[in-house]
């Protein structure tokens, strides 16, 4: 199958809120509470996805197709003041890929293309957070080249948690020049 990456619009709201709610539901059971994860529903995030993208100045969302879509990418400028201060400019605030399409080089086009567009945004050093707990996704960012610069706990309604910030900066040789994915 031909894997298309593409970006979101105001349209795809509904296929946004359809693979956010999914992915969510495979990847953190036993890293989120029963309750949080079962607090969100289709029609929540369809209308979350549709504010954000409404938004004047929304961030930039890549969405990955084959016959379908199967994952997605939520790019914005660094608003976090610590990561700030170390000089990551971008943030990969999203990247999720349905459970079917994981190990098969997708998440690695889609974080590519991400990254690409943060560079032609000039937003050149990123970074992201991952719950400590998330191995799969933390070596995956580890395999892409990411490393731990930042470790912070958080609380939420469930209880408190602890979030890695890993980072890529443009020193790093696989960062994506514009144009290039």
């Amino acid at each position: 199958m031909t894997l298309t990456i593409r970006p979101a619009t105001v349209a795809d709201a509904g296929i946004l809120g359809g693979l956010h709610l999914t992915t969510w539901n495979e990847t953190y059971p036993g890293l989120l509470g029963a309750a949080e994860l079962r607090s969100h529903s289709h029609a929540s995030r369809r209308a979350m996805w549709d504010s954000i993208l409404s938004h004047p100045r929304p961030p930039r969302v890549l969405i990955a197709e084959e016959s379908e879509p199967c994952g997605f990418a939520a790019l914005r400028g660094q608003d976090d003041g610590e990561l700030l201060a170390l000089g990551y400019d971008g943030e990969i605030a999203a990247l999720y890929l349905l459970a079917r399409a994981q190990g098969r080089g997708i998440g690695r086009r889609l974080f590519a293309a991400g990254r690409a567009a943060l560079c032609e945004a000039g937003r050149s050093n990123h970074a992201l957070w991952v719950l400590e707990g998330n191995h799969r996704a933390i070596g995956f960012y580890r395999a892409m080249g990411g490393s731990v610069v930042l470790r912070r706990r958080t609380r939420s309604e469930t209880g408190e948690r602890v979030e890695l910030a890993l980072g890529w900066p443009l020193s790093d040789p696989a960062t994506p020049k514009a144009g290039q994915s």
